[in-house]
């Protein structure tokens, strides 16, 4: 199985959590989510990786 990091960092500017996911760095526009609570943060950051993964063998 594969394994993704995910990056989550605080932005005063936004107020928000922001989500990066390095190994998309290059076909994915950064942050690539976010959220208001890091645990909402991290729960749309693996809903990018799925829809990533389920669309990845049409955008490669």
């Amino acid at each position: 199985m594969n394994q993704y990091s995910m990056i989550i960092q605080w932005s005063d500017e936004d107020e928000l959590f922001l989500v990066t996911i390095p190994e998309f760095n290059e076909r994915v526009v950064m942050p690539c989510t976010h959220g208001k609570t890091r645990e909402e943060a991290i729960g749309d950051g693996e809903e990018v990786i799925e829809m990533y993964l389920e669309e990845a063998p049409y955008i490669l």
